[in-house]
């Protein structure tokens, strides 16, 4: 078994991670059955290869987070508020590493409504959930950005035809983010369509309005497909996947506040929710001390039959790359 997880290449490989343009147009049949076989291999990735649904990074990156952090200044972290003397921690560099040890967040459960379900759960039982769409209508701006400039559709096609795809929306109402932004009359776009300077399929967003009405053109790089920048909006659709505690915010704290005292050579810190390892990836970081991390969490699956653990894989990987760390941390993890 891994010690954590990277990059899936099952998924984001597969035949079914069709281009995105491709799934805008599909009909509404089409697009449950694609969903439906689609889910299917995400669900398999997961519990064949422990790969969750997330974009993830590779093994050299992860090792990169783990040496950022070490060499971290905990005062560029600190931040005080001149109204009333007090002082904020920020969350300036992300480093993400721990997450990889824990892929189980993702059948982690939360509430929604009078239903217990986790974001493996949303692929598991694919149709009763809607977070598909929001990738097909592109809801949340993950994959098109509406073309800019003082053009005609026909002009900025003509230009841009080598690089992108190209869909047409028409919004709601009319708001500032849409000024200077290319855009015409269906009728115009019907004319195009007709000459084949555009495909045919876009005549589909155009449905139910007026040849008076205006659109807006949208572009994606061609090729652009479904994952792994789907992933983001999977993680916040439906429901989403715990966070992590930041794992810069947790050294910063030890750092200031987990000082050994006089004649000690380190400290205790106990961790009485150990959650996902954000805290422990903290206190591995803060190198400048001996430390016996203590920590506690009641979540069956962060721990393995023979008494090892996630966090013990956190702790061994962590070790591996930053050797000076060998010799002056030790960690006990209690189920």
């Amino acid at each position: 078994m891994a010690l954590f997880y990277t990059q899936s290449r099952l998924v984001k490989d597969h035949p079914l991670n069709k281009e995105w343009i491709d799934l805008h147009y599909l009909s509404d049949k089409e697009m449950r059955l694609w969903w439906s076989a689609f889910s299917q291999i995400i669900v398999r990735d997961y519990e064949e290869n422990g790969m969750p649904p997330r974009k993830g990074t590779d093994e050299v990156d992860i090792y990169r987070q783990f040496r950022s952090l070490v060499s971290c200044d905990v005062d560029k972290q600190i931040s005080r508020d001149t109204t009333d003397g007090g002082a904020v921690i920020l969350n300036s560099l992300r480093i993400p590493a721990a997450t990889h040890f824990f892929e189980n967040m993702y059948v982690a459960k939360d509430k929604q409504g009078d239903k217990w379900i986790s974001v493996m759960d949303v692929f598991k039982n694919p149709l009763e959930f809607d977070s598909i769409r929001l990738i097909k209508n592109d809801a949340r701006f993950v994959y098109s950005d509406y073309a800019s400039g003082r053009v005609s559709i026909e002009e900025y096609i003509s230009d841009h035809y080598d690089k992108y795809d190209f869909w047409f929306h028409h919004p709601a109402k009319k708001s500032k983010h849409l000024f200077g932004k290319v855009h015409g009359k269906v009728s115009d776009v019907k004319s195009l369509a007709a000459t084949k300077v555009l495909d045919k399929r876009v005549l589909l967003d155009l449905e139910g309005f007026s040849d008076s009405d205006i659109v807006y053109l949208k572009q994606i790089t061609r090729g652009t497909r479904i994952l792994p920048l789907g992933f983001t909006v999977f993680q916040s659709s439906t429901i989403m996947a715990p966070t992590n505690f930041p794992s810069v915010v947790a050294k910063t704290i030890y750092s200031k506040f987990a000082l050994p005292k006089e004649g000690d050579d380190g400290v205790i810190i106990w961790d009485p929710s150990m959650g996902f390892g954000g805290r422990l990836l903290g206190a591995l970081s803060t190198v400048d001390r001996k430390i016996h991390y203590i920590g506690t969490d009641p979540n069956s699956l962060n721990y393995f039959h023979g008494g090892n653990s996630r966090y013990g894989n956190l702790e061994r990987v962590f070790k591996s790359e930053i050797r000076s760390r060998r010799d002056n941390f030790t960690g006990t993890y209690i189920k």
